[in-house]
């Protein structure tokens, strides 16, 4: 009896595992398509290497270079 009860206890813990390792990669996932839904006006305008590369943050001038940020962090 007690081996059948170890046997249930580890497919719910698997299980449990299972669900929470799909729910935090899907988690990832939408996180990554938020910040690109959000991020593609800027995308459409500049390309990426322009962004990561420009050393000038200026956004009301339409300048948004990213590389001062990048090397201070």
């Amino acid at each position: 009896m007690k081996t059948n009860s170890r046997i249930v206890k580890e497919k719910v813990a698997g299980t449990a595992m299972m669900v929470l390792t799909i729910s935090s990669l899907v988690l990832v996932v939408l996180m990554g398509v938020g910040l690109f839904v959000k991020s593609s006006p800027i995308l459409a305008e500049h390309g990426v290497w322009d962004l990561l590369s420009e050393s000038s943050w200026q956004p009301m001038k339409n300048k948004f270079g990213f590389f001062p940020f990048l090397m201070g962090s």
